[in-house]
């Protein structure tokens, strides 16, 4: 995989393991402002994980997540009315995704975003809907931490 040059939408699969991993805060360190999260995964998906060491549940807080943080957070609200048109056309054709999925795949396709999941059935989904010559690209996670050097 190349070096990362746009915006990387995280599932919250990928969020979620990273936290459990311990490195959540090095991708978003090395990504920057290319770290992303749609309102629906931060808001409604990723509540929380569990910490290896302790077994217990520690709370994501989604108010954390903003436009102007790292990672950022990414809304319909901040779209064209353009763009959302187009959005709404991706939404509406991924009815066999969950919502979280449907929200971040139409949020990439009409930005030129990549998107980073754990999940094969999303990769499908991806590949099977994505919008012919739309540059978005799926990143597995794993293969994000070995492109950040975060994993051998």
């Amino acid at each position: 995989m190349g070096a990362i040059t746009k915006p990387i939408l995280l599932d919250a699969v990928t969020v979620i393991h990273l936290l459990e991993w311990g490195r959540y805060w090095a991708v978003c360190q090395a990504l920057g402002n290319l770290a992303c999260l749609s309102e629906f995964v931060a808001s409604n998906e990723v509540k929380y994980h569990v910490d290896r060491a302790s077994g217990r549940r520690i709370r994501f807080d989604p108010a954390k997540v903003t436009p102007t943080s790292v990672p950022r957070l990414v809304t319909v609200d901040q779209l064209s009315a353009e763009q959302y048109e187009r959005y709404l056309e991706h939404f509406n054709i991924l009815k066999g995704a969950d919502k979280g999925e449907r929200e971040m795949f139409a949020l990439a396709w009409v930005l030129g975003y990549d998107v980073c999941s754990w999940d094969g059935g999303a990769l499908d989904l991806f590949r099977e809907h994505r919008p012919k010559g739309c540059t978005s690209r799926y990143i597995p996670t794993l293969d994000l931490l070995r492109s950040l050097k975060l994993l051998q």
